[in-house]
């Protein structure tokens, strides 16, 4: 299986108003156009139009993307996304990292929603997201989306972890596996591995 990159610029244009979850959250649809050409959902050649959703709220910066390798030949790919969401507790632990940034970002309700926002705005098939400590609170909206997920709590006296979320309708949980580096003469962090079987 391959796993593609896009980079997305969003027109200001307002297209739309909706709910997409039954939460709170509400997004503006905006049109956006691909600046890289590679992905499962986007367009089968070169001289395809596109289009995807993303939304015109936080977060308010302009990630710059670099291509990955060209994809393989095969056609069954995948996308995958991995962040380190910053655990809520370390955030509020170490406010000192964070003295340009104001309060109100830094509280999780507000921080939640921005990062299941984003990620709910990419829609990968696979995510893979570091220093979770508020795994229920994520996996409530996850699932509402058709993700399911696993944890894994680091060792020690930490409380965040690894969390792993996967579209339902597209991959079987096989097996599954965590590592405890401190097993291991190493620090308290861990890893998730999963096996997947791809839902034809």
């Amino acid at each position: 299986m391959g796993c593609d990159t896009w980079s997305w610029f969003c027109a200001r244009a307002l297209l739309t108003s909706t709910t997409t979850r039954s939460s709170s959250f509400k997004r503006r649809l905006l049109l956006c156009k691909p600046t890289i050409t590679c992905c499962i959902t986007g367009p089968t050649d070169s001289s395809s139009s596109s289009s995807r959703i993303c939304y015109d709220s936080p977060p308010e910066l302009i990630r710059h993307w670099v291509k990955g390798d060209p994809p393989l030949a095969s056609q069954e790919r995948f996308t995958a996304v991995s962040y380190n969401i910053l655990g809520d507790k370390n955030a509020s632990k170490h406010r000192d990292m964070y003295p340009n940034v104001p309060s109100f970002y830094m509280k999780w309700n507000r921080r939640k929603e921005v990062i299941c926002d984003e990620l709910i705005g990419w829609n990968p098939d696979i995510i893979c997201l570091q220093e979770v400590d508020k795994y229920f609170d994520l996996l409530n909206i996850m699932e509402k989306e058709g993700y399911a997920g696993s944890y894994k709590r680091r060792t020690g006296d930490a409380v965040d972890g690894c969390a792993m979320f996967w579209k339902a309708n597209k991959f079987r949980l096989l097996e599954e596996e965590s590592i405890e580096f401190k097993g291991f003469g190493l620090r308290d962090n861990v890893a998730q591995l999963s096996v997947f079987e791809a839902d034809v």
